[in-house]
């Protein structure tokens, strides 16, 4: 098993051990999208915004904005690359490894905006940052999540809500709590926590300006060790 899919045996450890994983990741994933939007006017997580803005500017004429708004989608693909090479051997400490890069490029990034003036290298830093924590949960309970891709998770929520009031069960759940309702529950609670993070990150972004990139960092930094900790004390 991937060691960024998430299995859970029950509802109890569901809320206890695996749930609170993505909310914690969808709200720093969307705590740092919100300041590099305030800070660099650009996406870092949310590819689709990138995506329309390069597109739109380039229509323009606008070629150099265009450019600043394509610089985080090739970071953020890389990002998915190098963090889907470091967990190739599905361990606990690939997922604690790739935390601890995405430490490092937001200490990068704090660095390099306090002392120079490249909004550029920033976005392509913090864009292979949450290219990387993207990748460190893709499923919960048997249903597939995505930290910043949050229109696939709302399209899943709908989904699930619409089964739910036809009364249509899961194909194959992996346990008789698995249900479209409980499915829903966690969809809906990972888009609550990306806007909550967004929310966190502008008032932080306003206030402390660069020093919020390390408040995202020392809170990646304690999950990934409670994480580990946690995972460690449930292998023995």
């Amino acid at each position: 098993m991937s060691s960024s899919s998430i299995t859970v045996p029950g509802p109890q450890t569901l809320v206890q051990s695996s749930h609170w994983r993505p909310l914690s990741r969808g709200l720093i994933a969307g705590f740092v999208d919100a300041y590099s939007l305030l800070t660099f006017k650009v996406y870092t997580s949310f590819m689709s915004g990138n995506t329309i803005s390069s597109g739109m500017k380039a229509g323009q004429g606008k070629a150099h904005d265009a450019l600043h708004s394509f610089i985080p989608i090739p970071s953020f693909l890389l990002g998915t690359i190098l963090a889907t090479l470091m967990q190739k051997e599905a361990s606990r400490r690939s997922n604690l490894r790739v935390s601890l890069a995405v430490i490092v490029l937001l200490g990068l990034t704090f660095v390099v905006v306090r002392w120079s003036d490249l909004p550029e290298l920033c976005s392509v830093l913090l864009g292979i940052a949450m290219g990387m924590l993207n990748m460190t949960v893709s499923k919960v309970a048997g249903q597939s999540v995505n930290l910043g891709f949050v229109t696939g998770d709302l399209k899943n929520l709908g989904e699930s809500l619409g089964n739910a009031i036809m009364g249509k069960p899961i194909s194959s759940p992996i346990g008789p709590w698995d249900t479209q309702g409980n499915r829903a529950r966690v969809l809906a609670t990972v888009w609550l926590a990306f806007i909550v993070g967004a929310v966190l990150g502008a008032v932080t972004g306003t206030h402390l300006l660069s020093w919020a990139l390390l408040v995202a960092a020392l809170a990646l930094l304690l999950l990934a060790l409670s994480e580990y900790a946690a995972d460690n004390e449930k292998g023995r």
